[in-house]
């Protein structure tokens, strides 16, 4: 029987095949395997009503995105080809990333039948829509159903349809869909030929990353040697944008194509040497014809090839942040082009002489010639001097020299006329955030950071600090500091001295202590001192009595001082990430503490201490290799949020029932066999996560939100 209905899926009467697949679909998924293939080529049948029982067939209705969207599909199969449109357009709308929706809130799998069906659709207009909603999706969404529709759609006589199904053909060529194309690449590669550039364009792009992501080169080389230039200037240049691709091959490849007989193909071909390149013999082959460009009289022709020439040297000498090429080189064939890059020097573009510039500068950077370095920032102006100063890593080269020398001048100077500046109009706010004129930032404040007696407000993050300076005591206003992202290793004895300090941000340094004088900043109500290197904190620390937030993740503390419960305002306490094995015994004396998170730390229990915080409200233990939560979790009346993720645990108390603010419980990859009963009598309990348990739950069937379907499910199974 399904034998002859998938035959007649193939007759030429429309009425036939519409029965047969109403039959075959009315069968739902106990039918074969042929037979769904079957049904699957009906999604590009002539008949639009044909087209759509297979539709009917494929679309994924077993996801809230299509009970909440369906109204969509309604629109794709509508008589009106309007509607249709503005179904489409919908769709492809809302792909598209943004700072509100959730990822899974932009998947259109359950619609990616129907729109195959609508490539088909005569007016172009519909077709389009269409194509263009699958584009959009190949990013979050399987689109294998819709790729016999898409190729089919290449053969369109609308331009703008084939224009829009080869950019569809391109991205799952360079993308992880690659391998639904396998079937028909001969029938795509026909598309060499048509007479519309920009769909040439996108299928010689698309061919030739399939062909390279597969190791095979012999179709990349026909793509190479093609009869039409453009198709040989385009896949040459897709070879410099895949950073998966082999790189050996590719700058085999771009270097044959540098005797091209097109000039467009050999610019290109030296451009994706110039990427590609790791060596620098590879690249120097490259640059005498790149610098040819530089005197052109178009502007973009001219920033072309002075940014080929700065990325190729940023290449090969700076393989890796970390270090430098330690590789005689030889310079010889780019020694033969100074004198055109000297004299694209004097061009009209700011952006021409900043790629030649910087190009220059880490020439004489590796040949240790920074007075060179020095003349040429003396003989440039304006925004372009200052990009070239950020362009420098001079830190990389042995100090001191001449440059190293010049530089720490001008920041010292820039930054203490600035500082006499803001001395003498009082300012109350500065922000000296990255300031540094050159890359490696600023690593040292002048002096004259003494005079700002008058701010109260002071940003120095961002910069390359390795210690603060004495004078900094001096700052007698100073109510915020920011001072993150530096490495400042020390605070000076005269850090105490900032009596007015409210809020201190510290993270991101390298701190390995704090002085004893820490302890009196006695104003200080914000610590944020998280990532840094501190194994300890002075036992003065405890007299920063009007503590309410710290924050000390990310560090390297084993234990903390018996002072530490003398903190009787402190309302947040962040310290995980450290190496914690306990807590003083004056922990419980924080009455005031309302968030406690001690996660990944070295603790296997939760100290007892936690349990006398009767304000608790907030506990995070997660990442402790915890075996038993303590019944005292009862003691904590006031919790809201307890999260325990990442432990040991093989069972909750009955005592968590009991909780009655508890809003929130994560619990994620323990190995919780059962829940205790009564937490379905949480009232205010509207997050539980039990994902990565051993609850039988599906992580496809659950959400954490779903709080009472989730425990009745866990529940009733018990019972059984």
């Amino acid at each position: 029987m399904e034998k002859g209905l998938i035959k007649e899926l193939g007759d030429p009467q429309v009425d036939v095949r519409l029965a047969a697949a109403k039959k075959l679909v009315s069968r739902g998924e106990t039918i074969s395997t042929r037979a769904r293939r079957a049904l699957e080529t009906l999604l590009i049948d002539e008949d639009r009503q044909v087209r759509f029982v297979a539709v009917d067939f494929f679309t994924l209705r077993d996801c809230w995105q299509y009970n909440t969207y369906k109204r969509t599909i309604e629109l794709l199969r509508d008589d009106d080809p309007k509607q249709r449109i503005e179904g489409a357009e919908w769709l492809e709308g809302i792909t598209a990333p943004n700072m509100v929706s959730d990822r899974d809130e932009r998947e259109i799998a359950f619609a990616i039948p129907a729109l195959a069906a609508c490539v088909s659709d005569e007016p172009s207009g519909v077709c389009l829509a269409a194509l263009k909603a699958i584009r959009a999706a190949i990013t979050e969404d399987d689109i294998r159903l819709a790729v016999p529709a898409v190729v089919k759609a290449l053969g369109q006589k609308s331009k703008s349809v084939r224009k829009m199904a080869a950019l569809v053909v391109r991205d799952l060529a360079m993308g992880k869909q690659s391998a639904t194309l396998a079937a028909h690449l001969e029938l795509i590669a026909t598309l060499l030929e048509d007479g519309c550039d920009e769909v040439k364009m996108a299928i010689a792009d698309g061919l030739t990353y399939y062909y390279a992501k597969c190791d095979d080169w012999d179709r990349v080389d026909d793509l190479l040697s093609h009869s039409d230039k453009d198709v040989r200037q385009e896949a040459v240049g897709t070879l410099k944008v895949g950073y998966d691709l082999d790189t050996q091959h590719i700058v085999s490849r771009a270097k044959r194509l540098l005797d091209d007989e097109s000039a467009d193909v050999r610019l290109v071909a030296a451009r994706t040497l110039c990427e590609k390149a790791r060596t620098p013999e590879d690249a120097f082959v490259a640059f005498p014809l790149v610098a040819r460009r530089l005197p052109h009289q178009d502007d973009e022709q001219r920033l072309y090839a002075a940014r080929t020439i700065h990325t190729a040297l940023y290449n090969v000498l700076y393989p890796s942040r970390e270090s430098t090429v330690e590789k005689r080189i030889d310079w010889t064939p780019f020694q033969a082009i100074l004198p055109q890059m000297k004299q694209a020097m004097e061009d009209s573009s700011a952006k021409v002489k900043v790629s030649i510039g910087s190009s220059l500068c880490y020439y004489y950077l590796r040949n240790e010639r920074p007075d060179d370095i020095i003349a040429l920032l003396k003989s440039t102006k304006g925004d372009s001097r200052k990009k070239l100063l950020k362009s420098l890593e001079y830190d990389k080269y042995p100090q001191p020299n001449s440059l190293v020398g010049y530089l720490q001048q001008k920041d010292r100077s820039k930054l203490a006329r600035r500082f006499r500046q803001a001395a003498k109009k009082k300012v109350k706010e500065l922000s000296i955030s990255g300031q540094s004129l050159d890359s490696v930032r600023l690593r040292a404040l002048p002096s004259e950071i003494g005079l700002l007696v008058a701010v109260e407000h002071l940003d120095i993050g961002g910069n390359d600090l390795r210690e603060l300076p004495s004078e900094i005591g001096r700052l007698k206003s100073l109510e915020v500091l920011v001072a993150t992202r530096n490495h400042l290793t020390l605070l000076p004895p005269q850090f105490g001295q900032l009596v007015k300090l409210r809020t201190l941000y510290l993270y991101s340094n390298d701190l390995t202590e704090l002085p004893a004088e820490f302890g009196l900043l006695r104003a200080l109500q914000y610590l944020q001192i998280t990532d840094n290197k501190l194994k300890a904190l002075p036992e003065s620390f405890g007299q920063l009595s009007q503590l309410q937030f710290l924050s000390l993740g990310g560090n390297q503390l084993r234990a903390l001082p018996e002072s530490f419960g003398q903190l009787q305002n402190l309302h947040e306490c962040e310290l995980k990430t450290n190496r914690l094995e306990g807590l003083p015994g004056s922990f419980g004396q924080l009455s005031q503490l309302r968030r406690l998170d001690l996660s990944n730390n070295n603790m296997t229990e939760i100290p007892p201490q936690v349990f006398e915080l009767s304000n608790l409200e907030s506990l995070s233990f997660g990442g402790n290799g915890l075996k038993e939560l303590p019944r005292d979790i009862g003691k904590l009346r006031r919790l809201k949020t307890l999260y325990l993720r990442h432990n040991k645990l093989t069972r909750l108390p009955l005592e968590l029932a009991g909780l009655p603010e508890l809003e929130y419980i994560d619990v994620v990859q323990n190995k919780l066999r059962s829940l205790p009963l009564g937490l379905d009598k949480l009232e205010k309990l509207t997050w539980l996560d039990l994902e990565g348990n051993r609850l039988g739950l599906s992580k496809k069937q659950f959400h954490a939100r779903h709080v009472a379907e989730n425990l009745k499910f866990i529940y009733d199974k018990a019972q059984k």
